[in-house]
């Protein structure tokens, strides 16, 4: 099983971080907050520590709100991200929902340039109660953007005709069969599910993620894409012998 390493920005909130934890079940858990709520993001990380079994390091950013907040910011940031992988993380997440709303900014563009999934925790609406698996929205990624976009042009079709042609219960769902059909490896899939492009229901069926799901219509909005999806009639031959890196 891979050793999953979750990153968050944190301010006084602690909520966000709870359901965080309870969606990915992180083995190495890092945070990312201000001088000012240092202590007490470390009394917190203690606890957590015991209560969900994990291990764990505060990244504290100094002069957050000065002329050098920014910078100290993507520092801190890219050495949490740093410490996860430097600690064998085989996926890593980054939870942009806690602190400033400019921490979050500078936080995504690090994130983004170190090609790691981020999410943002929603409020439940009125009286519901937290779903971790419902109110945690995966943000486009750039390597998902790029899987997406170095895929065969007849593959991207057949990830968009998986929602478009689709009305009922299987909208955005794919099969390991149909996977198989299409000429996508196990293995691939696997990677987009690491991307957040894919989520796994269970031993026979992705869904297509609203991230993937957003990167898959902006790539198939290329005109040069649009071009070559014409010449192929809109096939998405089941036989495809395609590479996948």
């Amino acid at each position: 099983m891979a050793t999953v390493g979750l990153a968050l920005t944190i301010g006084k909130s602690k909520e966000h971080a709870i359901t965080a934890i309870q969606k990915f079940s992180p083995d190495l858990l890092v945070l990312i907050t201000s001088e000012d709520l240092a202590s007490s993001t470390k009394s917190r990380l203690t606890r957590w520590k015991k209560q969900y079994a994990l291990n764990g390091a505060v990244f504290v950013i100094e002069d957050l709100f000065g002329y050098a907040g920014p910078e100290n910011i993507m520092t801190q940031t890219f050495l949490a991200m740093d410490a996860l992988k430097s600690f064998g993380c085989e996926e890593i997440y980054l939870g942009i929902t806690g602190g400033t709303m400019h921490m979050a900014a500078v936080a995504t563009s690090a994130a983004t340039m170190s090609g790691i999934p981020v999410f943002y925790v929603k409020q439940p609406d009125g009286e519901q109660v937290v779903q971790p698996n419902k109110d945690i929205l995966m943000m486009p990624n750039i390597n998902a953007f790029r899987a997406i976009r170095n895929m065969p042009v007849e593959v991207i079709n057949f990830f968009r005709s998986i929602v478009v042609d689709r009305k009922d219960e299987n909208q955005g769902i794919l099969t390991i069969e149909e996977a198989a059909d299409a000429g996508i490896p196990l293995d691939y899939l696997d990677f987009l599910g690491i991307m957040g492009v894919l989520e796994r229901i269970d031993e026979d069926r992705h869904k297509l993620t609203y991230a993937g799901w957003t990167v898959v219509k902006f790539v198939r909005k290329s005109p040069n894409l649009d071009r070559m999806m014409d010449m192929l009639d809109g096939s998405t031959d089941a036989n495809n012998d395609h590479m996948f890196g």
